[in-house]
């Protein structure tokens, strides 16, 4: 073997120390992927519940609106009624 065959050679001792900068790199890489999920996980449930609340509070914005009508329309057949017996009253 020629010495230009044996600089290019790794030692044991190079190869063991490569296997494990190549595990810890692997290892590190997995543990920002899981990472990763985790954020996007946690974005996605932020997300429905903000949606939920939105429409939660559209709802309740809608009920109030039909209890006003509602309200709106008594009190204006209330006065329709008022209305009416004072006409009767001005025709006897």
């Amino acid at each position: 073997m020629s010495e230009e065959m044996k600089e290019h050679k790794p030692s044991k001792k190079e190869e063991k120390e490569q296997a494990k900068e190549q595990a810890r790199l692997e290892k590190q890489a997995k543990k920002a992927e899981k990472e990763k999920r985790k954020e996007k996980k946690e974005l996605e449930e932020l997300a429905k519940k903000k949606e939920k609340e939105q429409a939660e509070e559209k709802a309740k914005e809608q009920k109030e609106l039909e209890e006003q009508q509602e309200k709106e329309q008594k009190e204006l057949e209330k006065q329709q009624e008022k209305e009416e017996k004072a006409k009767e009253k001005e025709k006897e």
